[in-house]
């Protein structure tokens, strides 16, 4: 085990999921580059495990602390449970002077309550998303307000989110505007894609829509009617090709490859980050349940149908390059067939809605400034206080 007695200032960055290691790497890197200054010791829950393990290949992360918790049906309770357990060593064992979470995952959860609880500061990134409906995603909603409530720095993507905590109370001294670091790994994993996507060549000229589904808000009736859709989409539609990459939870596959079964839908395996966003790159129309893919998707100018009743990332909607559609059936067979009759349009005013690339590297001065302010000023844009008012005025 490593030794953690550089004299640095020690930073405890905390994942358990793909979105988590994808939102997070960035920051990671970010952080490492100011190693003459910062510790950064990387810990991870094994919230997803094989999804998991391929994520950090991609990045080249190797974690300080695998914790390895998730077992076969496990509640989110025992999970949760398990974590806390867990964190509490990692945490007595490096001591940080802060805690980086992401998002609205479990693993973020159980890791700011063990920093929270050992007076360690906690950093969030991703703060301040909101459906209002704290049933709605389930349990991510109150995941995020549990997080944001008990963390020292929040960073934001946009400017809504920022609007959403100032109408909670959240002290404007504790808000940052970073953008969204999943647009900095996209950015920068682009440019290692190129290779060939065997799984789509059989589109033949056909319109290609990328479907990826995991709520567990619509598992059970909602899930089976929300496959009906795509299945009476497709074949009352013969220029229409799906690609869905099967979320390994039993909830979805079982019923996907049940009910899915048609020469005009592929569903394969999860694919490696690269081979996914050459996917999207390359759909037609993007229809999802995913936070994460409401970003991606309006970042290489894609359309995108959103199977959900609300969402936490509203500004794709507001601008027009998302479509909160639900999870009816009747609801998706039109929006389905209105969005395919109407592509392909490319949306170049979405593709910087969540952030310009460079939301880790605000990240990390602004962590460095927290520690070291008399060295490290802030970047510029935080130099002002910005008020709820000034951001209202500037967008009006």
């Amino acid at each position: 085990m490593a030794s953690y007695k550089s004299g640095k200032r020690r930073i405890l960055v905390v994942m358990g999921t793909r979105p988590e290691v994808i939102k997070l790497a960035p920051v990671i890197m970010a952080l490492k580059r100011r190693r003459g200054e910062i510790e950064t010791v990387v810990c991870t829950t094994g919230q997803h495990r094989q999804i998991l393990d391929q994520m950090l290949g991609v990045f080249d992360i190797k974690p300080d602390f695998d914790l390895n918790l998730m077992k076969p049906d496990q509640t989110l309770p025992g999970l949760l449970q398990s974590a806390l357990r867990e964190l509490n060593k990692v945490t007595d064992e490096v001591r940080p002077d802060m805690t980086v979470v992401q998002g609205d995952t479990l693993t973020a959860t159980a890791a700011a309550l063990s920093s929270y609880y050992a007076r360690v500061p906690v950093a969030h990134v991703e703060a301040g998303l909101r459906s209002h409906d704290r049933n709605n995603p389930f349990p991510e909603e109150a995941n995020r307000l549990i997080v944001d409530q008990i963390s020292d720095l929040m960073f934001v993507p946009t400017k809504t989110s920022c609007r959403n905590l100032e109408r909670e109370g959240f002290p404007r001294s504790r808000i940052f505007i970073t953008g969204n670091t999943v647009i900095d790994a996209l950015r920068q994993s682009l440019r290692r894609t190129g290779g060939a996507m065997s799984c789509c060549r059989s589109s033949r000229g056909r319109k290609l829509v990328l479907v990826t589904l995991h709520r567990r808000e619509s598992f059970g009736r909602t899930f089976k009617g929300i496959l009906r859709a795509l299945r009476r989409t497709v074949e009352e539609n013969r220029d229409i090709f799906i690609v869905y990459p099967v979320h390994p939870n039993p909830n979805v596959s079982i019923p996907a490859r049940e009910m899915l079964k048609h020469p005009r839908i592929r569903l394969i395996d999860p694919l490696p980050y690269l081979q996914f966003l050459e996917l999207m790159a390359n759909s037609d129309l993007v229809v999802t349940d995913s936070g994460g893919v409401q970003e991606e998707a309006p970042a290489l100018n894609k359309t995108v149908l959103v199977l959900r009743e609300k969402t936490e990332r509203s500004e794709a909607v507001a601008a027009g390059c998302a479509r909160l559609i639900g999870t009816n059936h009747s609801d998706i067979v039109r929006e389905l067939k209105l969005s395919m009759s109407g592509l392909c349009e490319t949306k170049r005013k979405c593709a910087n809605i969540y952030g310009d690339g460079k939301a880790s590297e605000r990240i990390s001065s602004i962590i460095l400034n927290h520690f070291y302010p008399e060295k490290h000023r802030l970047p510029a844009e935080f130099i002002r206080d910005i008020t709820l008012k000034d951001i209202e005025e500037r967008d009006a």
